[in-house]
């Protein structure tokens, strides 16, 4: 329940009750305290006593500024708080305002004289719960924290409190009793509930006896009513079945025996299969380990040959370069000195017809240079001798340049084995005899840039040889010439 709410507890010399839980309202929708009737009963939820001392209509509390507050509505036996009564009888008391631990005393209790029946009051501690739930202050509390009037609130507390204090030792004493009543009427009942549950365990032991004395008097009669051969039949039956029993049990050890030794069996072959397989493993894990130290060799060789490679590819450029420029730089200079040459034009159109003939000059040239050396003067033989050395240093150079030329074509297939190798993904640089194997179209649809490097290093290297062999023989040729005339 929610909103304020106060608890009526029932204390020692008060007319049996349960502890009631009631809702209180505003002034306009208070909580009405009475004598039950026929239309309204008691119960837990309101303040309807089942008294005869209480009116009708006997109090109302109600819920106003954070405070509760009680009224008596004109009772014939009036209302009492903390055993100071609100009004006069018959008329309505001022409102009263209660605090949690007050001690509320609804009635006198009253005693027929004609039966000698007494009729008890209701007598009731109170505990007061605001609109959230909360329990309010005592009225101790609340007067020992105020600072005024401290000597009058202190003589009016004492006296209060000692009231209080005597139905709540009263209380205690009613509920110490109930509580000693109950623990008897407990003792009681379980003493009753062992004895119950004594005999009744008897009695099923005393029946189980005597259902296996029934059972055994029925079987010994039925014994007694048959004759021998049939006991004779019954019991060479019973031994055949004992017979049987006996051999399928046999039978079960001795397969039971059998499974275990397959078993142990097994198992050895497979601690052998274990050993086995462990040194197997260590071999593995040897030779993993050994493939991990070649990788990593093998790993660092490909990075100083890839590093190397590179290298080389840039060396190769230099030198595609160089060869390019320089057979432009020799055209160059042979352009300048085509003017100065008679009949040039004629020569460059038979270049290849008078490749021979040149040849064949140049042996005749070396004739007569033979034969005329006592002839010339000293300044032809110098000439002559400058010129033999320059044919032959052209030699020479011609012999370097094809030697370079066969070194730059083994390069070539070195970066074409190892492109390869990149292209098709191996792990290890293939062999240069395994390599011949591989498709050539294959290599060149991969790497077709090395045909061009090829070319672009071969022709101009040839085309240069040839005109300075061709040009220094006419050189020559034209030098001699001019000494015979």
């Amino acid at each position: 329940m929610k909103g304020p709410m106060i608890v009526l507890n029932p204390c020692a010399q008060s007319h049996p009750f349960d502890e009631r839980r009631c809702q209180v309202g505003n002034a306009q929708d208070p909580l009405k305290i009475g004598r039950s009737v026929a239309r309204l009963k008691p119960a837990t939820e309101n303040a309807v006593f089942d008294c005869k001392v209480l009116s009708r209509n006997h109090a109302i509390v109600w819920f106003s500024d954070g405070a509760f507050m009680i009224k008596d509505t004109k009772s014939s036996n009036g209302t009492f708080v903390n055993n100071e009564r609100l009004g006069q009888t018959g008329e309505d008391s001022a409102p009263q305002q209660i605090n949690t631990g007050d001690i509320i005393q609804f009635g006198v209790e009253i005693v027929e004289n004609a039966n000698k029946v007494s009729h008890g009051c209701i007598l009731a501690m109170v505990r007061l719960f605001d609109e959230n739930g909360e329990e309010m202050e005592s009225q101790a509390n609340s007067l020992e924290s105020s600072s005024t009037n401290q000597s009058f609130v202190g003589s009016l507390v004492t006296s209060q409190q000692l009231f209080q204090i005597q139905q709540l030792l009263k209380e205690a004493l009613l509920r110490e009793k109930y509580r000693d009543e109950k623990i008897g009427q407990l003792n009681s009942q379980l003493e009753s509930a062992e004895l119950a549950t004594d005999r009744a365990w008897k009695s099923f032991l005393s029946e189980d006896r005597l259902l296996a004395r029934i059972g055994v008097l029925e079987g010994q009669l039925a014994l007694k009513g048959k004759d021998d051969n049939t006991i004779r039949n019954e019991m060479h039956q019973l031994l055949a079945d004992k017979a049987e029993y006996m051999e399928k049990t046999h039978n079960e050890i001795n397969k039971a025996r059998e499974q275990r030794v397959e078993a142990e069996l097994r198992l050895s072959d497979t601690e052998r299969s274990l050993l086995t397989l462990e040194e197997e493993f260590q071999i593995m894990k040897q030779k993993y380990e050994t493939l991990i130290n070649y990788n990593a060799t093998v790993t660092s060789a490909l990075e100083e040959v890839r590093s190397e490679n590179t290298k080389l590819v840039h060396e190769l450029e230099a030198k595609v370069e160089f060869l390019k420029s320089e057979p432009e730089n020799q055209l160059q200079q042979d352009d300048a000195i085509l003017p100065q040459i008679k009949s040039e034009d004629d020569l460059e159109a038979k270049e290849e017809a008078e490749g021979e003939e040149d040849e064949e000059v140049l042996s005749e040239a070396f004739v007569e240079l033979s034969g005329d050396e006592l002839d010339i003067d000293g300044k032809e033989e110098l000439a002559n001798k400058e010129l033999v050395e320059e044919l032959a240093r052209l030699k020479e150079e011609n012999t370097m340049l094809q030697a370079t030329l066969k070194n730059y074509q083994s390069e070539i297939a070195t970066l074409r084995v190892e492109a390869a190798t990149r292209q098709f993904g191996l792990d290890e640089p293939i062999d240069p005899a395994v390599s011949t194997e591989l498709d050539e179209s294959a290599l060149q649809q991969r790497i077709p840039h090395l045909d061009n490097v090829i070319l672009l290093s071969i022709i101009p290297l040839f085309s240069f040889i040839v005109l300075l062999i061709r040009y220094a023989y006419t050189w020559i040729a034209r030098k001699i010439g001019c000494k015979r005339d």
